[in-house]
């Protein structure tokens, strides 16, 4: 009686065993992820066709923390927006907290945009950029006090700083951030030869589009 008492209880624990060692090795060490949505320009939901999307994973290093520098973040996928700005990729998720994020490039949109990290939770995440706009100033010196005075426009207007020119002078300049108000700065030359601030202007600036701006003085 005792022999099979011990022959059962043997089976029973080899069963249990068996059976842990089974459900843990089912347990799978990556997981079928998909992350789908749009790019779209900032501030906005107008979607950006054409955009080149790039899916990134940065690989944790064994101690848990994230390593440094850009050798260890890895492209996974890359695809391009249909004409309703849509991306969708589906990966291997690695389990252990490996970060995974989308950075999305366009022609006319700033070439450094941010990363969108991609939670578990995040399986459906619209994407902006930032698109350029451009800005067409003219200069009018009203009355005309002397036709070889000059004023100095500055500001967060584009390839340089500042842009000078003669009285009645119209130059267009790219501006960094469409779809919001960009900041020109007017300079001017006093009685005395000084170049001094005289104004402030608050321009909003469509995105991909031309803001015409007249700045009398």
């Amino acid at each position: 009686m005792k022999k099979i008492l011990f022959f059962s209880l043997t089976l029973l624990i080899i069963s249990f065993l068996g059976s842990c060692k089974k459900d843990e090795s089912t347990t799978p060490d990556v997981e079928e992820t998909t992350v789908k949505g749009r790019i779209v320009q900032v501030y906005t939901t107008i979607p950006v066709p054409n955009a080149t999307v790039y899916l990134y994973e940065t690989v944790r290093s064994s101690s848990g923390g994230l390593l440094g520098g850009g050798a260890h973040t890895v492209s996974l996928d890359t695809t391009v927006t249909n004409d309703k700005g849509e991306y969708s990729f589906t990966y291997k998720r690695r389990r252990g907290g490996n970060e995974y994020f989308i950075r999305s490039f366009a022609k006319n949109f700033d070439e450094k945009p941010g990363n969108f990290y991609v939670t578990e939770k995040n399986s459906n995440m619209d994407v902006p950029i930032f698109p350029y706009a451009w800005i067409k100033i003219r200069l009018i010196n009203l009355p005309p006090v002397n036709a070889s005075d000059y004023i100095l426009v500055g500001g967060w207007i584009g390839d340089s700083y500042t842009k000078s020119g003669k009285c009645d002078t119209i130059f267009t300049q790219r501006v960094f951030t469409g779809n919001a108000k960009n900041s020109l700065y007017k300079y001017q030359n006093n009685d005395k030869g000084d170049l001094v601030f005289s104004r402030l202007d608050s321009i909003y600036c469509k995105g991909l589009d031309t803001t015409y701006h007249t700045i009398a003085y």
